[in-house]
């Protein structure tokens, strides 16, 4: 599915030409399963985290963009996870290049796989973070939350998942779905690029939101709200405007 939205043009942006936004969002499982969660969530980092993710040297690097679009990655926020990947500060002509290089990254990935490298620079990570914990750590998790890796970037709530009948204590088993996922690399050197494959290659549960701006979008908006209120002031009795009035 494609959806196109408009916006109001940004007086202050750097370049007048490139005020678009084009993101692609895939949806994925459900949160209550622990550990795919914890696996999609490491996906994500592997994906768009950092300068030698394969998504920031194909969409940052190629300078089409000033950045990527917001709410990239992995999010957990709501029952069915979703991962998002995009640009911002692109001219309207590149919405097409931007999906083409999108869809050009997946299928590398899916080929090619991940450096071994990083994969264990980011287990490594986690295993470490999680022995230095704040004095504010029991706090966090039901205000905040704590990301399954600490350090994914993830939007994955204890909250969120509590609040769908998941088991919060299984969701801070960090150590033990690090030992399952390490097996799994193990037992199956392509266990990654098989989610990728399934998730966003494969998937056809995706959304493609761009936007971009209308040079008429704030007339169209005062014009709507000023409908908007007539209307509800013609739906008033006299004494309904004599209340609001005396109010006011």
């Amino acid at each position: 599915r494609e959806h196109h939205v408009t916006c109001g043009r940004d007086s202050f942006a750097t370049d007048p030409k490139k005020q678009t936004m084009v993101s692609v969002s895939y949806l994925l499982s459900d949160i209550t399963d622990t550990f795919e969660t914890f696996t999609l969530n490491l996906l994500s980092s592997l994906l768009v985290g950092g300068p030698n993710s394969p998504f920031y040297k194909a969409l940052i690097e190629a300078g089409l963009g000033t950045d990527f679009s917001p709410d990239v990655g992995f999010n957990g926020s709501t029952r069915e996870a979703f991962f998002s990947v995009g640009l911002q500060g692109i001219a309207e002509e590149n919405i097409n290049t931007v999906k083409q290089i999108i869809a050009r990254t997946i299928d590398k990935v899916t080929e090619d796989g991940f450096e071994e490298e990083r994969i264990e620079a980011l287990l490594h990570k986690i295993e470490i973070q999680m022995k230095h914990q704040s004095t504010s750590f029991g706090l966090a998790l039901t205000s905040r939350g704590i990301s399954l890796s600490v350090c994914l970037s993830s939007q994955k709530y204890v909250a969120s998942c509590w609040n769908h009948d998941g088991n919060p204590v299984d969701l801070l088993k960090i150590s033990e779905k690090v030992t399952r996922f390490r097996q799994c690399l193990k037992e199956d050197p392509q266990f990654l690029q098989k989610k990728v494959k399934q998730y966003l290659k494969e998937n056809p549960h995706r959304l493609t939101l761009s936007m971009s701006p209308d040079e008429t979008f704030y007339d169209k908006q005062a014009a709507m709200e000023a409908g908007k209120l007539k209307e509800k002031i013609e739906a008033l009795s006299e004494e309904e405007k004599k209340q609001t009035y005396e109010k006011g």
